[in-house]
């Protein structure tokens, strides 16, 4: 029977087998770390497109999700007159111009978030098939 140390110790076994665990808990530490910043990046940019749309759908949907109108309250001086403006067609014009904004705000999230939503599934893809 042969005793593992019978011949001395092999300095040279060891020092590679330290190398070689040095390096793989090495690699496993990035490997954690590269995986908490991805799913970290994921579900950042998951929360972002979703909130793109999901605003975007909200300015653009607004009078179907409020079917009554909106309610507008404006401050009167003593006399009746309004505050700001005084003529109720050049408040409706701003009140006009103001909604189209806010549409148009609408849209350019919607195209933003969808734009982000195809960039992030084709960038998904390239990783995962690399």
């Amino acid at each position: 029977m042969l005793l593992p140390c019978a011949n001395g110790v092999n300095d040279e076994m060891i020092h590679e087998q330290t190398v070689e665990a040095d390096c793989h808990v090495e690699l496993y530490a990035m490997e954690v770390c590269y995986f908490i910043l991805a799913l970290l990046l994921h579900a950042i940019a998951i929360n972002v497109i979703c909130t793109l749309i999901f605003h975007g759908i909200r300015q653009v949907q607004w009078r179907t999700l409020c079917p009554h109108g909106i309610k507008f309250k404006t401050q009167l001086r003593e006399n009746g007159q309004l505050v700001k403006g005084y003529d109720i067609d050049g408040r409706v014009d701003r009140i006009i111009s103001a909604i189209r904004r806010f549409e148009l705000m609408g849209k350019m999230q919607i195209g933003l978030g969808v734009t982000l939503l195809v960039v992030y599934f084709v960038t998904t893809i390239v990783v995962i098939v690399q």
